[in-house]
């Protein structure tokens, strides 16, 4: 019977603490963590630049291929992160990873990673 009660102690000590800092509801339901951000589309200024050419052509063969940044990032050895930096035109793959990138979207030769 202690044990009950200094467990219900607990718990309703915690969930003030979580409603003093603003996590909690007052039904007592405790709020999920804000995760993720929606991808920024590519400036128009940035999309006339080989950059941002590379940028649309990639993205148009990753989802040919079915892929997202994450899963190319592990075929080529980068990380998800590095991969979105070349969808946003921000990053341009260095030129020895382009046969990787080339192969991991089906692709026989990296020079057709390049914009018409």
């Amino acid at each position: 019977m202690v044990a009950g009660t200094k467990r219900k102690v607990l718990e309703g000590l915690a969930t003030r603490l979580r409603r003093r800092a603003g996590e909690a509801k007052m039904d007592g339901s405790i709020k999920g963590p804000k995760v993720g951000r929606k991808r920024q589309p590519i400036p128009k200024d940035l999309l006339k630049t080989p950059s941002g050419k590379f940028a649309v052509r990639l993205q148009g063969l990753m989802e040919a291929a079915g892929l997202d940044a994450d899963s190319l990032g592990d075929k080529i050895g980068k990380s998800g992160d590095s991969v979105r930096l070349y969808l946003t035109a921000r990053v341009v793959p260095h030129i020895d990873d382009w046969p990787k990138l080339a192969k991991a979207v089906g692709l026989s030769d990296y020079r057709d990673l390049l914009a018409d």
